[in-house]
C-alpha cells in the first residue's frame, strides 16, 4: 500500500503483474521497469496536446494540427487585415499606415470590429481556461506584420508539453520524434533504477 498524506494507492495487483512480466521476459527488475516506464512516456507523448486530427476540413498530424489550431486561435482573437486583399486603395492604406482611430471611422459603416494594435496580450486575454479562443472575437487589426512574426514565434512553442514527456523517452531508449527534440530540454527523468536491490532478478 502506498500513501502519500491523505491518499492511498493499492498497487498490490499492479506490483503482482509486473513481477509475472519481468519474470516472463527473464528481465531483471531494473530491467522491467524501465521498459514499462518507456511504454508509459509513449502514451504520455502521444495523449498530451496537441493531437493529431482535422482543422478546418484538413487531416493533419500533431505538429502541423498544432500549428494551424494555433494560427486559428490567434486570428481569432484579432483579423489581421491585409493592405492586398481590400479593393478600395484609400483604405488599403489606411491599414499600411496603421491608422487606428481612421479605420476604426471607416469601419463604423460596415462592421462591428473594434479596430486596436496588435500585441501578445490580445491573444493571450482572449484565451479560455484550457487556452484556446473557441469563437472569433469582434477585433480587428492593421498591425498584420506584428500579428504574423507573433504567429511565426508561438508556432515555435507547440509541443513545448510533449517534450517535456520525449525527454523520459529518450532517456529509456525509446524513439523521439524529430520535431519533439528542440522541446526536450522541458522534461527530465530521474533514474533510480539503480539503487541498490533493482537489478535482482523478478520474484518467482
Amino acid at each position: 500500500m502506498l500513501e502519500a498524506d491523505d491518499i492511498r494507492v493499492d498497487a498490490t495487483t499492479f506490483e503482482a503483474a509486473m513481477n509475472q512480466f519481468i519474470a516472463l521476459k527473464k528481465l531483471s527488475l531494473a530491467e522491467g521497469l524501465r521498459l514499462q516506464a518507456g511504454l508509459l512516456a509513449d502514451e504520455l507523448v502521444r495523449d498530451t496536446p496537441p493531437a493529431k486530427g482535422a482543422v478546418d476540413g484538413q487531416s493533419l498530424g500533431a505538429r502541423k494540427a498544432g500549428e494551424a489550431r494555433l494560427a486559428r486561435d490567434i486570428r481569432r482573437a484579432a483579423r489581421p487585415l491585409i493592405p492586398s486583399e481590400w479593393k478600395s486603395e484609400s483604405l488599403a492604406e489606411l491599414i499600411r499606415q496603421k491608422k487606428h482611430a481612421a479605420l476604426q471611422e471607416v469601419f463604423k459603416r460596415f462592421s462591428s470590429d473594434r479596430i486596436l494594435p496588435f500585441a501578445p496580450p490580445v491573444h493571450q486575454e482572449a484565451r479560455d481556461n484550457e487556452g484556446r479562443v473557441r469563437k472569433p472575437k469582434a477585433q480587428a487589426t492593421p498591425d498584420y506584420r506584428e500579428h504574423a512574426a507573433y504567429t511565426r514565434q508561438m508556432r515555435r512553442r507547440v509541443g513545448l508539453a510533449k517534450g517535456g514527456w520525449a525527454a523520459s523517452q529518450q532517456a529509456l531508449g525509446r524513439r523521439v520524434q524529430a520535431w519533439l527534440r528542440p522541446h526536450l530540454w522541458a522534461g527530465h527523468l530521474v533514474d533510480q533504477t539503480g539503487a541498490p536491490g533493482a537489478d535482482r532478478p523478478a520474484a518467482e
